[in-house]
Formats: structure tokens, C-alpha cells, sequence
């Protein structure tokens, strides 16, 4: 409902325009708000009724009403303006239109007129409002790109079946009832760290294949790109995915260097569409970036899921060099975690069998990633390497054991169990094994490539991490759980190490 304010200091005017108002409420949608005889008493009232039109007249005592209206508009920026006078004040005409006024009407004022101006307003008011609630095309572009974010996750994890693929074509503007669909992945060595250079990367890829409904891509935050595409035949289909990964190798407006790109081998069935770019995303991350190969076609027994031991063995020498590089951004512990499952899965596969020595590395690596230690994490797969390297036989366990310090894994395979325990300390341990604290430090730090105390810190925070995001354990008995004594020490540790008190970090990993 429109509610109108009238300003006008002559008594009969504005009694004849309050009962036009009253008389056509109901029918126009329109209600009356206020009314003052002067433009400084209305402005005190504007003010406080908030209407959304102002009939003022041009000449009252004490503010006229081109200031009145001003002020007001300042006041109220959705505020609309019908100016009321004779045919002798046209001259105002020109500051009426600075000031943003809607209409003019003259004296005695009409009826028709006047209700003909406040249909005016009622559409301009519809259209602004409708306008607001349009979004830009930016705004539209970017929201079809969260959509399919989250379209692509589910469709990784399995969430869809065939029928739902199916329902959901018309929203991610994707035809789903080609015959083959081919996956491929982008992967940016260094992650995009603003918003512009993402919604640059959108932008461009909205140009290149936004009208196509063969091609469906999602940029993520970090700069990688997803892709299924369509077609009609798998050679069609394999022909469109390799045009569409040298369009994107090639695409100097993308801000995607250096990057590698993975394409897959199309396949027949929805039911595989998701497993097929889980895989292509996989072997896009775990696969060096060269500078000379930007496109990968990943052949038939990649994508069973085989990976030579050339290309596990550069993938570890690759990743631990870019953690050590203090100059690039290193990849985060997330995508280390999902490396490390993929390469002990590559491993596995080679080897066939995965024996428990392996597994029990691969579970320190893994609590060290989830610890944030990426680096240390990388530390553990050349044993993998080695291991898989001599058939993964009894014999070459030893060998990989004669390489390594047998008194520092059985440590570190103590601690893994017994971290907990309150009692730990460097002596214990060190009496344990039968050696001096002094050596057991020294012997510890030039294995691990970190302190006793620290690994075993490290191992209690993991363990307090996780406590935090799946159960709802109060801090004072994570505290104990994980072999402290004093919560008010185990906050301080836990700030240290990731920068926010555990209840802070609780309360933003819970919600997620």
C-alpha cells in the first residue's frame, strides 16, 4: 500500500486532497499518512512517518517545497515527489527535475490527475522494486557457478542417480541425454588468492562455452576447473573434450598458468560420470605440472586407476618441492590428505596387497596431515616407494627397514598408541628403548626432521581437532583425553599451533 504525506499550507487544498486519498484507498491501494501546513513542521513528520509519497506544494511559509522535498529525499531515498503549484512557478521546473521530483501538478488540482500521477509512482516503485530483485547478469552468472559447485560435489559423491542427472540438465544447462560424456580437470599449480582473477576466470569461461549445452564446467575458488562433456558418439565426444582442453591450455585471458589438464575417456552411462571425474581430478592433482604437456589425454589404464611408478615417484618429489618453496604456496593439507589416499590406493594396486608396515606409515602420514604438517606427511612416501619398488615381498621390508632407524620407528609406533598417556616424556621413552634422553632427542630430530616434543604435541592436537569437530566434549576432558593436565596449557598449545582457541575453532568447524 502506498502511503501518501500531504504538505500543502492551504487548509482546503489539503482537505480536498485527504479525502481524494480516503475516497480511492481501496481501489488505488493507497492510504493517507500525514498532512502539515508548512514545509519545516512536515519535514519533522516525514521523518517520522516514513511515507512513500509527498504531495508538496511549491511556495509554503518557513521551507518551500523544492526543499523540503530535498531534505526529505535525503532523509528517505526511496522517497517519491509530486510537486504541487500554479502556472506561475514553472521556473522551479528545472531544480524540481535535479532534485528527482515524479511529477508536477497545477492548481486546482484534478482528480483524474492526481490519481493519474500516483499510478505513475506505483509502477516506478514496481519496476525499482522488480530491478532489485533482478539480479545483474554478473550476479546470475556467479550464482549458476555456486549452484554448480555444489551439483559437481554431489555428483562426485556418488549423491545422483541416472534420474536425477536427468532432472537437473535444464538448471545446470547440460544435456544429459547424450550418448558418452567425457570428464576433464584443470588443475592450477598456485591456487587464484583474489576475487577478481576468479570472477575473471568465470567470465571467460561463460564466453567461451556458456551458450553450449554439450560443455558443463565450474570454476572453483582456487582457479581449477571441472568439466563434463556431450555428445552424440564417444569420438564425438572425445573430439569436443580435446578441443575444449586446448581452448583452455591455450586461453590467455584465463588466469590458469601454469595449470595441467586432464581428459578422460568418455563414457556411456550417467551411473560412471562421477567416478570418471573423480579420477581425471585425481590424476590432474597427482601428476607433475610441465610447462611442455599442459594437456594429458588420460589413456585406457589410467583410467582403471594405475599410475607407473615414474609418476609416483614424481609426484612425491614435485609436491615436496613446492612445500619447500618459500616463495609459491605450497598445495594445503586438504589436498595433501586426498593425494595421500589416492597414491596409498596407486601403491596398493601395483603391489597388490598393502602390508601393515605400509599402513601404519600411511596412518602417521595421515595424522600428520590432519595436524598440518604437510611436509613431514610427504616424508613418509618414499618408504612406500621403496617398498612397492622391491615387489612389496617380506625381503624388501627388511631392506626398506635396514634404511631406516628401527629405534625411532618403534618410538614413533609407541607414540602413535600411547600419546595419550600423561605420563610420556622424552626419559620414559628413552628408558624404554634402553638409551640416553640426549641421544633419543638427537636420533629423533635427524629421523623425523622434528623434535620429540613436538611430534608427540603434534599427535595430542590431531587427536584434540578431531575430538572437537565430532563430539561434544567438554574442553576440560578433551584436555585429559588427549594426555594433558591443564586445559588452560592446552589452549595456549592449541592457539599456537592454529591460530584460534579450541572452542573458536569448534564453533567454525562444527556448523561446516
Amino acid at each position: 500500500m502506498l502511503k501518501i504525506f500531504i504538505a500543502e499550507d492551504e487548509p482546503l487544498i489539503r482537505d480536498a486532497l485527504r479525502e481524494l486519498i480516503e475516497k480511492n484507498g481501496p481501489e488505488y491501494d493507497i492510504a493517507y499518512s500525514g498532512e502539515a501546513g508548512d514545509g519545516e513542521l512536515a519535514l519533522s513528520m516525514i521523518q517520522e512517518l516514513k511515507p512513500d509519497l509527498l504531495l508538496a506544494d511549491i511556495r509554503m511559509p518557513f521551507m518551500d517545497g523544492l526543499t523540503l522535498s530535498r531534505y526529505a529525499k535525503d532523509l528517505l531515498p526511496w522517497l517519491h515527489v509530486v510537486i504541487i503549484s500554479g502556472f506561475s512557478d514553472f521556473n522551479y521546473t528545472q531544480e524540481a527535475i535535479d532534485i528527482g521530483v515524479d511529477g508536477y501538478l497545477t492548481k486546482p488540482v484534478e482528480a483524474a490527475a492526481l490519481l493519474a500521477q500516483i499510478r505513475k509512482v506505483q509502477d516506478k516503485i514496481a519496476a525499482e522494486t522488480a530491478e532489485r530483485r533482478q539480479p545483474s547478469q554478473q550476479e546470475a552468472i556467479l550464482n549458476k557457478e555456486y549452484y554448480k559447485e555444489h551439483f559437481f560435489k554431489r555428483l562426485e559423491a556418488g549423491e545422483y542417480t541416472p534420474a536425477d542427472l536427468l532432472a537437473h540438465q535444464d538448471r545446470v544447462d547440460f544435456c544429459f541425454t547424450a550418448k558418452a560424456f567425457v570428464p576433464l580437470y584443470l588443475h592450477r599449480q598456485t591456487p587464484l588468492n583474489d576475487e577478481t582473477s576468479y570472477r575473471q576466470a568465470i567470465n571467460r569461461i561463460w564466453e567461451l562455452f556458456g551458450p553450449d549445452t554439450t560443455v558443463l564446467t565450474v570454476v572453483y575458488n582456487s582457479g581449477d576447473l571441472a568439466g563434463i562433456i556431450g555428445g552424440e558418439t564417444a569420438a564425438i565426444a572425445k573430439e569436443k573434450a580435446d578441443h575444449v582442453a586446448n581452448v583452455l591450455s591455450t586461453e590467455t585471458a584465463l588466469p590458469v598458468s601454469p595449470c595441467h589438464i586432464c581428459v578422460g575417456q568418455p563414457t556411456p552411462r550417467l551411473s560412471q560420470i562421477g567416478t570418471s571425474l573423480t579420477l581425471v581430478r585425481h590424476l590432474a592433482y597427482v601428476t607433475p605440472i610441465n610447462p611442455a604437456v599442459r594437456v594429458r589425454n588420460v589413456q585406457a589404464a589410467a583410467v582403471t586407476g594405475s599410475l607407473s611408478l615414474t609418476e609416483i615417484d614424481d609426484v612425491v618429489a614435485q609436491l615436496q618441492t613446492s612445500i619447500s618453496d618459500a616463495h609459491a604456496p605450497g598445495p594445503s593439507a586438504a589436498k595433501i590428505y586426498d593425494i595421500l589416499s589416492y597414491l596409498l590406493q596407486q601403491i596398493g594396486q601395483q603391489s597388490g596387497a598393502v602390508s601393515q608396515k605400509m599402513a601404519q606409515e600411511y596412518d602417521h602420514a595421515k595424522l600428520l596431515v590432519i595436524a598440518q604438517t604437510p611436509s613431514l606427511a610427504l616424508a613418509t612416501l618414499p618408504m612406500f616407494l621403496k617398498q612397492w619398488q622391491a615387489g612389496g615381498s617380506p625381503a624388501a621390508e627388511s631392506k626398506a627397514d635396514d634404511q631406516s632407524n628401527p629405534v625411532v620407528e618403534q618410538v614413533v609406533t609407541y607414540l602413535q598408541d600411547h600419546f595419550a598417556d600423561p605420563d610420556i616424556s622424552l626419559r620414559s621413552i628413552a628408558d624404554m628403548v634402553r638409551i640416553s634422553p640426549a641421544y633419543l632427542s638427537t636420533l629423533f630430530s635427524q629421523t623425523m626432521n622434528i623434535t620429540f616434543i613436538e611430534y608427540l604435541t603434534r599427535l595430542r592436537l590431531a587427536k584434540a581437532q578431531a575430538m572437537l569437530r565430532t563430539s561434544e566434549a567438554r574442553i576440560t576432558d578433551i584436555t585429559f583425553d588427549i594426555g594433558y593436565t591443564d586445559p588452560n596449557y592446552f589452549s595456549f598449545l592449541f592457539k599456537k599451533h592454529f591460530g584460534v582457541s579450541p572452542k573458536e575453532y569448534r564453533k567454525t568447524t562444527v556448523g561446516n
